[in-house]
């Protein structure tokens, strides 16, 4: 696995397609529970906007490199947790946005304020993450099935450099625009 993300192309896709699909699922499954706020993520993570705003993005970026870490690196368990996670993540973020746009009444183009600055940046890296973890899965079952091809040492390897070359620079430029642009459009 090289440092970049070509050899990823069919795994970027799967976990492209199971995110937007999931999305989608959770845009049509409408937002929370009646009773409840339009707005979860809000609930979950309002509190980083009360930080100072460089400990803001550090929240951030710490929350999305969990994210992004459970995305990647335990794929060596078959794959199954980096589909999870953004399958699990695409329904909440669809949720999310029916409830800002349709319960909470602002509308798809607050939505797009509130997600398409740092959003950009943010999802391409969870879903590159994902793509890894998918890869290392895969590879394990080669391994287990006795196929020739790179060791899984080779493969964490490159998963490692991958990571560090490409996710872990767009999870902090994802954060920084988050807590300074997104915050700023987006603030009530």
């Amino acid at each position: 696995m090289r440092a970049t993300p070509g050899p990823l192309g069919p795994y970027l896709l799967l976990a492209t397609l199971a995110f937007t699909a999931s999305l989608a699922l959770g845009v049509l499954a409408g937002g929370p529970a009646p009773g409840t706020t339009p707005n979860p993520m809000r609930d979950a993570f309002g509190w980083i906007l009360e930080l100072p705003r460089p400990l803001g993005a550090l929240a951030i970026f710490l929350n999305n490199l969990k994210t992004a870490l459970l995305a990647a690196f335990p794929g060596i368990a078959l794959g199954v947790l980096p589909a999870a996670v953004v399958t699990a993540n695409g329904f909440i973020v669809g949720q999310t946005i029916h409830g800002v746009a349709v319960a909470g009444g602002r509308g798809f183009g607050y939505v797009a304020l509130a997600i398409l600055p740092h959003g950009v940046i943010e999802v391409p890296a969870i879903l590159l993450s994902a793509a890894v973890g998918l890869r290392l899965g895969h590879r394990l079952t080669g391994v287990l099935r006795g196929r020739p091809g790179p060791s899984l040492q080779e493969e964490g390897r490159g998963a490692l450099r991958i990571f560090l070359r490409w996710v872990l620079p767009m999870l902090a430029v994802a954060a920084v625009i988050e807590i300074y642009v997104t915050a700023a459009l987006v603030r009530p």
